[in-house]
């Protein structure tokens, strides 16, 4: 009966090691799954910077173990010089600049930006762009627009010389030709419309606030309605403004970009700048109601995948 007792005792003992072990290897994994640490920077509350955190912070917990601790518009919600994040996950240009000041030389990636202007200096860094891939856009050109042959693109040196020079390779070979005329200054503005009446089938945006902005907004889209020269807008507000339409980018998909390249970076490290990513998914929005001026027959097909049709 002893022996049995003791026997006992030593099978107890070890069922009791052994569960202290597995608390132990499980613990110590659970702290190493933990050890993805994301700085998030956020300095707004428009509905495309809140999508695309949300699908960013949703598909990345599902691709790995990560933790996410939110910087926000004040950039006092936390303390950050006790933060050592292992990404810092930035959105826009006035996050981007601010999660540089804040984290110095942590891996980062910056999302929903123009150009990588930002970012320059920084050796550690990558981007997501908002600006769709040229030839995507005069794809989305040719489909909308299948009569418009002669592409008017207005443009500023300092800010677009680079994309006016790549769109002059492509459109050749799409059967477009591109017709672009600098505009250096506001006031150059009138006499670069003028030219693109006689040149021109559309006027083609482009994300350049020289030329497109608030104060030329009524110049350009008075113009295009005269005239009856489609102007294709950068964004909804233009579209609802009177462009036939534009491109956006698809924010819920543009989250789950970011979580993708993020996980590369956990996985590698970032040492060096990497090239920017353009974004993977574009939706558009359509006015009918210039189409109709225009003269336009749009396909239902067209009309009917649109995220928003102004009529």
């Amino acid at each position: 009966m002893d022996e049995i007792q003791h026997l006992y005792r030593r099978a107890l003992l070890a069922t009791r090691i052994c569960l202290v072990v597995i608390a132990l290897v499980s613990g110590r994994f659970a702290i190493s799954a933990e050890q993805s640490l994301v700085a998030v920077v956020n300095p707004s509350n428009a509905e495309p910077f809140l999508l695309t955190q949300k699908n960013f912070e949703q598909s990345l917990q599902a691709l790995l173990p990560a933790r996410f601790v939110q910087v926000g518009e004040s950039f006092d919600d936390h303390p950050v010089e006790s933060l050592e994040p292992d990404l810092v996950f930035a959105l826009g240009s006035m996050g981007a600049k601010r999660a540089r000041q804040l984290f110095g030389d942590t891996p980062l990636l910056a999302s929903l930006l123009i150009s990588t202007s930002v970012l320059e200096g920084s050796s550690n860094s990558t981007a997501i762009l908002l600006t769709p891939a040229i030839r995507e856009q005069l794809n989305w050109h040719k489909r909308i627009l299948p009569s418009a042959k002669r592409v008017g693109v207005l443009y500023n040196p300092e800010n677009s010389a680079a994309w006016v020079k790549e769109a002059a390779t492509i459109a050749p070979n799409m059967n477009l030709e591109l017709v672009s005329i600098p505009v250096s200054a506001p006031n150059q503005l009138p006499a670069a419309l003028k030219a693109l009446a006689r040149k021109a089938d559309s006027i083609l945006g482009l994300p350049d606030p020289m030329v497109y902005s608030n104060k030329t907004a009524k110049a350009i889209l008075l113009f295009s309605f005269r005239n009856r020269i489609p102007f294709v807008g950068m964004s909804q507000a233009w579209v609802k403004a009177g462009a036939l339409y534009s491109l956006d980018v698809d924010y819920e998909n543009l989250g789950r970009q970011s979580a993708t390249v993020a996980q590369q970076l956990l996985a590698t490290g970032a040492e060096s700048f990497h090239a920017p990513h353009l974004p993977e998914k574009l939706v558009y929005h359509l006015n009918l109601k210039t189409a109709k001026h225009m003269k336009l027959d749009l396909q239902q097909q067209l009309i009917a995948g649109a995220t928003l049709v102004y009529e």
